[in-house]
This record gives C-alpha cells, structure tokens and sequence, in this order.
C-alpha cells in the first residue's frame, strides 16, 4: 500500500551489491524452515559459510542458544558486501524466527545492509536494531506524507483543500499518497 517493496526494489536495482530478497510467509514462524531458507540465500550472495550453523533436527529452545548465534557469527564474518532484504516482515510472529533475523542483523558486517520492510516492527528483539549500522527498517510511518507534502501533491494534480480538510485526509489515509 505505501511503496515499501517499491522503494527497496529500486534502491536495490541501483545499490550494486549482490542481492537476496526473501518474502516472508507465515510459515516462515517455524524457525528451522526460517534458517533454511534464509542460509540459502545468504550463501546465493555472499560467501557466507553453513557449514557454520548446526542443522535441524534441533529443540526450539536450541534456536535461540545455539542457532541464532551461529548464523550471526557466520554473517559476521562474510567478507563479500551483500544486501538481505526480508519483506513483510510483520507475518513473523514467532519469538524464536524472530531471534534469528535479529542475530542477523545485529551482526552484518560492514559494507553490508539488512533490510527489514513490514507494515510494523514485530517483536522486542528487532526493535533495537534500527539503531545498529547496515540496518534498514522500511515501514509504512517511513513513507508516510506529512502535511507539506501532501498539499504539494494535491496541488500538482490541481486540488485545491483547506487545512482540516487536509488533516481529515492524512488522518482517514495515514499519511498514504495513493490515498
């Protein structure tokens, strides 16, 4: 509805840098098939190692102890820039899928990027990674029109609309510009 998928996909059409675009689904909750999935494409773009990261069949508890910090050990030490992109990240309501993608994340190395797109931030574990180097998190707020700029599109289109008309509209279409 924003443009998020959008935009990342032209940023990543020019950034240069191999690129691995994983579109998350709900089954990507069952942490084994996350890890699967995701060292598959970390290997399509980047020298990453599996050899690294103990395979299924593993306890839930284990994910979080013994996986996740092995495929971040394992990013971290990647050596070819790479971007990661995990769309639609707000399907991912798992604790344990989630401590994976943020053991990821906290540890992409320099030159890289992780880039997490979702309608919100789930979980308290990915929260804090807007703030580490190499992530992006691209939400729906990210895109969002303020006021100004929502009176310039309008009036490139020639509408014209008063102020609480304006505010009525970013409120009824969150600040949306197709709305």
């Amino acid at each position: 509805g924003f443009g998020k998928t959008s935009h990342v996909a032209a940023w990543a059409d020019r950034d240069g840098r191999p690129t691995a675009w994983l579109e998350v689904e709900a089954l990507d909750n069952d942490p084994q098939l996350l890890v699967e999935r995701l060292i598959e494409l970390l290997c399509s773009v980047s020298d990453f190692d599996a050899g690294r990261v103990p395979r299924p069949p593993i306890s839930t508890a284990q994910f979080e102890t013994m996986i996740a910090p092995a495929i971040g050990s394992a990013v971290r030490r990647c050596t070819q820039p790479f971007m990661l992109v995990l769309d639609e990240l707000h399907r991912l309501e798992s604790e344990v899928a989630l401590s994976v993608v943020a053991a990821i994340a906290h540890d992409v190395p320099p030159g890289s990027t992780v880039v997490l797109i979702g309608r919100d931030s789930p979980g308290t574990s990915i929260a804090a990674l807007r703030l580490r180097p190499g992530v992006a998190d691209v939400g729906a707020v990210d895109l969002a029109l303020d006021a100004a700029e929502a009176r310039r599109v309008l009036e490139e289109i020639g509408v014209s609309i008063g102020d609480d008309d304006l505010e009525r509209l970013l409120e009824d279409k969150e600040g949306w510009a197709l709305g």
